[in-house]
């Protein structure tokens, strides 16, 4: 079993999941039967790695166990009223065989440690370069956090993005690297490619490069979808939908190499990306001119120098009051 999936049902277990993840995780258990059978698989595992006296305990007698304890005041299963009957009882076995066998691992030299964690924050204004276990680099844009392992498994290389980053992936047809972003997971063999997901945003992108990744949406019923070099995938949250559309695979990710570029974007982006570029606070005073378009390509400017250039494009106007920019004006 992947690090992924026993990942996603021990946090089902041990009721990590919010409601509308645990209703997903619950529909698939319905729904999948290869998910069902990896569900209860881990269950048995559960028990054969507990000690020899308890070895033999089956599902009903651990939850007798349970009851008894209940009643016995000697402790407690926190289960919301909400929940289904199955789940209540799903959850008050479940936990009792993951704590008792995390209670045996514990104690346990030889077993197996979960790998290290690591995580990369990036302030608004830095950036950071990160580079993997494997020799995977990433490029992290600012205003984002990266989840790693210090070393990664012997089956995949999995991290969890928030934000933007290009990476540039060592291939490793073995290992496939997998990136969680939101809602989308990427999958690669070995490619260079961006991520622009913050959680703020409204749709999601992957952008390639080189190469070719695989991306799909978590718990979504929408088909994976290849991208080759070139391709830009645009997940739109609002609708669950895909837009995709083709571009110059040099102009992707100008922002890891030091550009701010923008090629006909509407002012509200450049206005939000500005905001993370320069980690400052910018405000608009009539929201019409977030409309206006911009085309700029401009490396190591200083702030003012790039708002002057939107000045004289737009015929707006801004300053500078406190820590914010404020932007003035009704129209382009």
């Amino acid at each position: 079993m992947d690090f992924e999936l026993l990942t996603y049902i021990e946090k089902y277990l041990l009721e990590e999941l919010d409601a509308q993840e645990t209703a997903l995780f619950e529909k698939r258990l319905e729904e999948d039967v290869e998910f069902a059978k990896a569900y209860h698989h881990y269950l048995e595992q559960l028990q054969a790695e507990l000690p020899s006296e308890r070895k033999g305990m089956h599902v009903d007698d651990a939850w007798a166990s349970m009851e008894q304890q209940l009643i016995a005041g000697a402790g407690e299963v926190a289960i919301s009223d909400s929940q289904p009957t199955f789940r209540k009882w799903a959850a008050a076995i479940s936990v009792f065989l993951v704590m008792g066998a995390m209670a045996y691992w514990l104690g346990q030299s030889t077993h197996p440690a979960r790998p290290e964690m690591l995580v990369k924050t990036t302030a608004y204004g830095q950036k950071s370069t990160i580079t993997l276990s494997d020799g995977s680099t990433v490029r992290l844009n600012s205003g984002s956090k990266l989840t790693y392992p210090k070393e990664f498994g012997d089956s995949s290389r999995l991290v969890v993005l928030e934000g933007e980053a290009f990476f540039d992936v060592v291939p490793d047809a073995d290992r496939p690297f997998l990136i969680r972003s939101g809602e989308l997971t990427t999958k690669v063999l070995g490619t260079s490619f961006n991520i622009h997901a913050f959680p703020e945003d409204d749709i999601q992108q992957v952008a390639v490069r080189t190469g070719t990744v695989q991306v799909y949406v978590a718990d979504g019923d929408l088909e994976a979808i290849t991208l080759a070099p070139g391709k830009v995938a645009h997940f739109v949250k609002e609708t669950g939908n895909w837009k995709i559309e083709t571009v110059d695979p040099e102009h992707i990710a100008y922002w890891a190499r030091g550009y701010l570029y923008f090629d006909n974007e509407p002012l509200a982006e450049v206005l939000k990306e500005l905001g993370r570029w320069y980690g400052v606070v910018i405000e608009v005073e009539d929201p019409a001119v977030l409309n206006c378009r911009i085309t700029l390509k401009q490396r190591d400017e200083n702030l003012k120098n790039i708002l002057n250039i939107i000045k004289f494009a737009t015929h707006v106007n801004y300053q500078f009051k406190s820590n914010k920019v404020i932007i003035q004006g009704s129209a382009c």
